[in-house]
């Protein structure tokens, strides 16, 4: 069996549903808040230009394929699952 966290079982997560409740958010300008990038530089997302995917995720590392949350980071119950 492959590891969960890079070959997720998508059959059994259900379908996320819209309720509207970011309805509002389109058209709107992104403020300006400088986040940490991957490499340690900071970026100001309101500052780049054209369309972007955002990526985030909780601080956590994997030992022999357990994944242990970051002193800072609570993962939810079902993190895996994600």
């Amino acid at each position: 069996m492959q590891n969960p966290v890079e070959t997720p079982d998508w059959s059994v997560l259900p379908a996320p549903i819209d309720d509207g409740a970011t309805r509002h958010l389109t058209g709107m300008r992104m403020p300006s808040v400088a986040l940490r990038a991957t490499d340690g530089r900071f970026i100001d997302l309101a500052a780049q230009p054209g369309w972007a995917v955002i990526y985030a995720y909780a601080c956590f590392q994997i030992i022999d394929n357990v994944i242990y949350p970051s002193s800072t980071a609570h993962l939810p119950n079902d993190w895996v699952a994600m």
